[in-house]
């Protein structure tokens, strides 16, 4: 059977955005979820080119926590991403590069962040 959602709701846990994150065990998932959520799990900070099960994601929720910003290219490596949770965050500024590379993103979700720079 496929494995179609994981997520980790409400529950701190190891931030794996972080630069010093070991992301070796989320890349031993078998099968890659296509849909993770990390819902109010008080993340401040996305590490830039994450690739947590990269080829097979198509929804990434980020959404209820301290993010402030999103580094240029930090999704660069989730080509399949279809659908970007970042609402009700701290985001202050996205810029030009801040989703590159998200050829397949259909739907981007930024509602309820401190954004003034575009």
């Amino acid at each position: 059977q496929n494995l179609k959602e994981l997520g980790f709701t409400g529950q701190l846990m190891i931030d794996l955005f972080e630069e010093n994150s070991n992301t070796s065990n989320w890349k031993s998932i078998q099968p890659k979820p296509t849909e993770l959520s990390l819902q109010g799990t008080s993340y401040s900070s996305i590490h830039p080119k994450v690739d947590v099960c990269s080829y097979a994601l198509q929804e990434l929720v980020l959404s209820h926590n301290d993010i402030v910003r999103v580094p240029d290219g930090s999704f660069h490596e989730l080509q399949g991403l279809q659908k970007l949770y970042l609402d009700s965050n701290q985001i202050r500024a996205v810029s030009s590069t801040s989703f590159e590379n998200l050829n397949s993103l259909k739907e981007l979700y930024l509602a309820n962040n401190n954004i003034n720079s575009l």
